[in-house]
C-alpha cells in the first residue's frame, strides 16, 4: 500500500505489451488499417486481415485468461496462473477494495442527503407506507 493509506495498483499490459514482452510475431496488416471501413473492403481483403489475425488467437485468448499481468503472463502453467489470479487479484479485490469503496460510497451518500431516497427502498416498503397514510 502507498503511504497515503491508498491500495497499491498492479500495472497490467494492453494486448500489445503482452505480445512485445511475449515476442509474439506481429500479423502483417496495413499500418493505415481501422476498424470501421472494414465493411468497405472486399471479401478477399477482408479474409486476407482475418488470416493475419488468426495468427495471435491463441495469445489473445491467454491473455484475457491471465490478466495482463507480467508475471502471470511469464508464467508456463497457465492453470496455475488463472489459479493465482483468482486468489491473489479476485481476492483482493472482493476482501479490500470492495468493502473499501462500498463503506466511502455509503459515508458519501450519508452526507450528502439527510433522508432516504425512496428509489433505494423496495417497492413492497413504499406501497405499505403509501397505504398507510
Amino acid at each position: 500500500m502507498p503511504d497515503d493509506g491508498r491500495p497499491s495498483r498492479s500495472p497490467t499490459l494492453s494486448f500489445y505489451e503482452y505480445c512485445e514482452l511475449l515476442n509474439v510475431d506481429r500479423p502483417d496488416l496495413p499500418d493505415d488499417l481501422k476498424i470501421t471501413p472494414l465493411v468497405y473492403k472486399t471479401q478477399q481483403e477482408r479474409t486476407q486481415i482475418m488470416l493475419q489475425l488468426s495468427k495471435v488467437q491463441n495469445h489473445f485468448n491467454r491473455y484475457l485468461q491471465v490478466g495482463g499481468f507480467p508475471e502471470l503472463a511469464l508464467a508456463d502453467n497457465d492453470i496455475l496462473a488463472q489459479q493465482v489470479m483468482r486468489e491473489d487479484v479476485v481476492d483482493k479485490v472482493l476482501k479490500r477494495d470492495l468493502p473499501s469503496f462500498t463503506r466511502s460510497a455509503m459515508q458519501q451518500s450519508w452526507s450528502e442527503s439527510s433522508c432516504i431516497s425512496a428509489t433505494f427502498l423496495p417497492r413492497s416498503f413504499l406501497s405499505r407506507q403509501l397505504r398507510r397514510n
